[in-house]
């Protein structure tokens, strides 16, 4: 975690000030959060609040956000109303009309569209323009759902507060309880064709297609609430907890993310990767951005003994010689070096790292070519 680059905006930046429960990005590459404070638009420097011109609808407060395909923006407001947002204009989508009732969460199908579920109004996917009923509310529980994904075999999973995990496959709807820490399902992460990463009050399960396991998750992801996940490019699960702020799992196990200026210990309350791989984390302290370095840094937290500028020795089996300022010689095994070697994901716009805590610093050898550019 120690060699992400992190850019921190708080309320001296502009920040609203308040509670945060949702990030997204739009095609036009804008960053949307969403807040109590209401719907803001945030460009990489400034963050600008949008309102209804016309005055119609009051956006106070944001609790969802889901972007569709055309570029436009949904948005689940406080009153548990669903906009639409495109060019500027405000609108609420027709089937209100003929399904009645509170919307309690939204979120993006496996085809990029929007999924919709309504309290005693049952769950709704669109496709074009035309809504369409994919549950309907008597066939759900009483217990408002309030998280929602879709894998990509086709099943919606339905998250409730006070009812547990509901499966909709096929035509069938089927409640997954066992092996479930907890009946309040507060996030859901998509994890391949049939994988899902379920988040509770007490702690986080994976649905391996077949049953609810904890197997392989480290027993420190069972105490604390999950309220935000999400999968990203590199197969890395980000949890955003109550207490324990940051947790990234991955086969190598659960690291945190330490305090540095940033977003602190305290609840991380929305999780999102952009188009880029950068991944934004939020709070009611502000948002952060976590970025992969150009710069690979070996200090202490990497292995070393002791940080010091000290010569570096490259033996016929590439493996990396380092002679500590305590004595003795540390060698730093290939599979190691290949591993943070590899975390350079792309020719993106980077800002250079420069780190001056001691160690030694690698820069991979196919980007030297750039760098002297």
């Amino acid at each position: 975690m120690t060699q992400y680059v992190r850019d921190h905006w708080g309320v001296e930046q502009g920040f609203p000030k308040g509670p945060l429960y949702a990030i997204t990005q739009t095609a036009d590459g804008y960053l949307w959060i969403g807040t109590q404070s209401g719907l803001f638009r945030f460009d990489g420097w400034s963050f600008s609040q949008v309102q209804d011109p016309s005055g119609a609808y009051s956006i106070t407060g944001v609790y969802g956000l889901t972007p569709d395909q055309d570029g436009s923006l949904w948005i689940l407001s406080e009153y548990q109303i669903l906009l639409h947002y495109k060019n500027g204009v405000f609108e609420r989508p027709r089937f209100d009309e003929v399904s009645p009732g509170t919307v309690s969460a939204i979120s993006r199908s496996s085809r990029g569209e929007l999924l919709v579920s309504k309290m005693e109004g049952g769950t709704f996917d669109l496709h074009g323009a035309q809504f369409q009923r994919l549950a309907a509310g008597d066939a759900l529980p009483r217990s408002p759902i309030i998280s929602l994904a879709q894998t990509r075999n086709g099943d919606v999973w339905m998250g409730t507060r006070d009812a547990g995990l509901f499966r909709l496959t096929g035509n069938k709807i089927l409640a997954v309880r066992k092996g479930l820490p907890d009946l309040k399902v507060n996030c859901l992460a998509a994890d391949g064709d049939q994988n899902l990463w379920v988040g509770t009050d007490t702690g986080v399960v994976r649905w391996n297609g077949d049953e609810l396991t904890a197997a392989g998750i480290p027993a420190s992801l069972n105490h604390f609430q999950a309220l935000a996940m999400v999968k990203d490019r590199d197969g890395n699960l980000w949890v955003g907890t109550d207490s324990q702020g940051l947790l990234r799992f991955n086969s190598q196990g659960v690291v945190s993310l330490p305090e540095s200026g940033g977003v602190p210990h305290n609840a991380v309350t929305a999780v999102f990767e952009d188009r880029e791989g950068d991944l934004w984390v939020g709070g009611s302290g502000g948002i952060e951005r976590l970025r992969d370095s150009p710069f690979v840094t070996y200090s202490s937290p990497e292995g070393l003994p002791t940080d010091g500028n000290n010569p570096v020795f490259v033996d016929n089996e590439n493996r990396m010689w380092f002679p500590p300022v305590a004595g003795g010689a540390v060698v730093g095994q290939r599979r190691t070096a290949r591993a943070h070697l590899q975390r350079w994901t792309g020719p993106r716009r980077r800002v250079l790292d420069r780190r001056h805590s001691g160690g030694a610093v690698g820069w991979p050898p196919e980007r030297r070519a750039d760098a002297d550019s």
